[in-house]
């Protein structure tokens, strides 16, 4: 998503990460690009690592 509203249009990545697999897409669907691209602001992305350490900070709790 962070790519194509960065482009301004629907864009096909060549890969993804698969391990956040239910927000990994390698193309965003056009209903949502079209609420995402007129509401949005700005898009924070975050490192796979950092989501990794996180889990095992909050599975270790």
């Amino acid at each position: 998503m962070s790519y194509s509203l960065k482009k301004g249009k629907i864009v096909e990545l060549k890969t993804i990460y698969r391990f956040i697999d239910g927000a990994s897409v390698k193309k965003v669907g056009e209903l949502n690009f079209n609420i995402c691209h007129q509401t949005l602001f700005d898009i924070i992305t975050i490192p796979e690592g950092k989501v990794c350490t996180t889990i095992l900070d909050l599975y270790n709790l």
